[in-house]
């Protein structure tokens, strides 16, 4: 399943950028630019959804 989560992107005082998942709380990254940030939090929801898949899977062979 692939849900699409929307990427909220906000220019902060010095000059970086945020991109978060509203709607997943502490889904925060910065940037510095709005394409390095949405695609760096892409990469945390990766390595989170590859997180939860191994632990499941730990969990069912043990």
């Amino acid at each position: 399943m692939n849900i699409k989560y929307p990427v909220v992107i906000t220019k902060l005082a010095g000059g970086e950028w945020l991109a978060e998942h509203k709607d997943l709380p502490g889904w925060k990254i910065h940037g510095s630019t709005p394409e390095e940030a949405i695609t760096r939090l892409e990469e945390v929801k990766l390595l989170y959804r590859r997180l939860v898949n191994y632990c499941f899977h730990f969990i069912l062979t043990s």
